[in-house]
């Protein structure tokens, strides 16, 4: 649940935020939000604002993105914290995602389209692979690989191994379903022939 109107409002003012309130209550900070170098453990509900600049978060101790704005139109930074999951990070930045050198185990919730680009390098210990990772982006820079487009990345890296397992049983039913479609129609066109008993 977003902050209170009065909470938000009283964060932006302190953070010197110049920003409007629409009629549907989301905030709209025109400029930079910094909190960088403040070793907050935890951000500010800043998660009804629209950010059209740049969103600094990084080189804290946060382990989790809750309370992150809901929108960011330029780059969204939070690598060198203490991150284990990308949750409550916006769905969309137009700029560059920059999240490495991070505790971050999954890219789950990350942003699914990234303007720029997306840095994920710096944690080969903890993440395994890229799924979760976005599907748009100008380049994705990770411990795989330097990548132009999700379609580039090698399918053992896209998904973890149970992903993979999941999508390679779902392909063979979808290939054991169109057989048996195949067959039935061809038996209820032989039904349908003259003179077929």
């Amino acid at each position: 649940m977003p902050a209170s109107p009065d909470m938000t409002e009283e964060t932006l003012r302190v953070l010197g935020c110049t920003y409007t309130r629409e009629a549907d209550g989301t905030y709209v900070v025109k400029g930079d939000i910094k909190i960088s170098y403040q070793g907050l453990k935890e951000l500010p509900d800043l998660s009804s604002v629209i950010v059209q600049g740049n969103f600094y978060c990084n080189d804290n101790r946060l382990t989790s993105l809750k309370g992150a704005p809901r929108e960011v139109t330029g780059d969204f930074w939070c690598h060198f914290n203490f991150l284990t999951s990308l949750e409550g990070a916006p769905k969309k930045v137009g700029d560059s995602f920059w999240c490495h050198n991070n505790a971050l185990t999954s890219l789950a919730h990350a942003p699914q389209e990234v303007g720029g680009y997306f840095y994920c390098n710096n944690m080969r210990d903890s993440l395994k692979n890229l799924e979760g990772a976005p599907r748009k982006f100008k380049e994705l820079h990770s411990d795989f690989g330097t990548f132009q487009s999700w379609d580039e990345i090698p399918e053992e890296v896209r998904y973890s191994k149970e992903t993979r397992e999941r999508l390679a049983a779902e392909a063979a039913s979808q290939a054991t379903l169109e057989r048996l479609k195949k067959t039935a129609n061809d038996n209820r066109f032989k039904l349908k022939k003259p003179g077929f008993k």
